[in-house]
């Protein structure tokens, strides 16, 4: 169902259908988050949300438009992933054969256009923290994103790379990362590609050891003396087997809007994330946000909570450049990264001199160069990706994405900054239409290719 969703959307585009000759160097499949994702929705004119076929249809097109200059040599697909029908059809929440009060029966009858929003959308929040609805998502995400891929595989048979990466928004990050942090690892050390079948819900472990999977250690509440050697091992291959299957490989997962720090920090307060740990599914993990996104979170500093003062990488447009803000903050540093180095040598020198005709002695010269407070390892570094590693300092981002950089922040444009809080009530929404998130994509798929 969803695949035959997505061939519509790509058939949809001028010159461009499932069956294309050219070979398919990439798949990217759109993992979408709350609400109904098959149409489009006006929230009350303040928001414009779009349905996922649109916005796999802008992604696809920003692609092609970003990635002339970049060498790639096949198409790059992207695929929406639909899962909130089949779960509502699933749960029945306004089942009239069902006993019992519905969601409609318990909704109060004022502000109905709002009120619609948030019982389809908001709640699908509230379903995924309960074990059995939990299940079910899960089940039916997994099984679209398989269906997707075989079916991929028999419209591209021979002319597919094999090469997958998942786009995921909002709540459908958190979907993923459970996903990815259950899959098995297999012998080669990469997960596991074989088919499984899918579990019932009844039979999966339930919460506390799904918890014990994705992070090595069980919550603080159920943990006892005797699990401590267990705890401090670095966690290996999931205890959850009957944990439905990919039946392939993941090589990036791209995070979009995502609350899964809040969710990872819930789950387990007294050590979120290890800095040891990486998700058995993928090895490449970016989470990339809006800086309005009151939806967003960082990953990097559950890692290690030095990393909240260092600030997330910086994506550029996707020309190369930043905004003048940008611009003017990044001059100032390297101003004041100037003077400090300069401020350095004059006293080196000057300690120097005092030095060779023995008014200065050692311990004296020591101290006077650490209050001097300037070496070459204080300066600002800017990388060519927009990374800045502000003041020198270093980042410690574990091995959650082989050791590279996590947390990714797009520009806001100029007019953006003029309220902050009015763009705010779109900015979790406007990932899809970013043509420097498209690049930015791009390249890391380039780069991984």
């Amino acid at each position: 169902e969803t695949f035959d969703v997505g061939q519509e959307g790509m058939e949809a585009d001028e010159g461009n259908s499932i069956g294309d000759s050219e070979d398919v160097q990439h798949l990217v499949l759109v993992v979408h988050g709350i609400g109904a994702q098959l149409q489009a929705f006006d929230l009350i004119g303040l928001v414009q949300l779009k349905s996922i076929i649109e916005c796999c249809s802008w992604m696809r097109a920003n692609h092609t438009e970003v990635s002339g200059d970049l060498g790639f040599t096949g198409r790059v697909e992207y695929i929406p992933i639909e899962w909130h029908e089949r779960f509502n059809r699933l749960s029945r929440q306004n089942d009239p054969n069902v006993p019992g009060a519905g969601l409609d029966d318990i909704s109060l009858d004022t502000i109905p256009h709002l009120r619609s929003f948030a019982n389809d959308a908001m709640l699908d929040t509230l379903y995924f923290m309960s074990d059995q609805h939990h299940d079910q998502i899960i089940d039916l995400v997994v099984h679209e994103l398989n269906a997707v891929v075989d079916k991929f595989r028999k419209y591209n048979r021979g002319r597919f790379s094999e090469k997958v990466s998942i786009v995921a928004h909002s709540l459908g990050s958190i979907i993923t990362w459970d996903i990815l942090a259950n899959q098995i690892i297999s012998v080669s050390g990469s997960a596991s590609a074989a088919p499984s079948p899918v579990p019932s819900p009844g039979k999966r472990p339930r919460a506390v050891n799904v918890l014990q999977s994705l992070f090595g250690t069980p919550p603080s509440s159920t943990k006892n003396e005797s699990d401590d050697d267990a705890a401090s091992a670095p966690p290996t291959v999931p205890q959850n087997p009957d944990y439905p299957q990919l039946n392939f490989s993941v090589s990036s997962t791209f995070m979009l809007g995502s609350p899964i720090a809040v969710f990872l920090l819930i789950r387990n307060q007294q050590e979120p994330l290890q800095s040891d740990y990486s998700l058995p599914g993928c090895g490449r993990i970016f989470n990339v946000y809006h800086p309005f996104d009151p939806a967003a979170y960082r990953l990097e500093p559950l890692i290690n909570r030095r990393n909240a003062n260092v600030e997330a990488c910086l994506i550029p447009t996707w020309k190369g450049s930043f905004r003048v803000k940008y611009q003017a903050r990044m001059l100032w540093r390297r101003l004041a990264s100037t003077v400090t180095k300069t401020r350095a040598r004059f006293f080196t020198k000057v300690e120097d001199g005092i030095s060779r005709v023995g008014l200065l002695d050692s311990s004296f010269d020591s101290d006077a160069r650490g209050e001097a407070g300037g070496t070459d390892d204080d300066s600002t570094s800017e990388s060519s990706d927009g990374e800045m590693d502000f003041g020198g300092r270093r980042v410690d981002c574990g091995t959650l994405n082989s050791g590279a950089r996590i947390d990714y922040v797009l520009q806001e444009k100029e007019i953006e900054s003029t309220n902050e809080y009015l763009f705010a009530l779109g900015a979790h929404s406007m990932y899809w239409s970013e043509k420097d998130l498209s690049y930015f994509i791009a390249k890391e798929l380039l780069r991984n290719a």
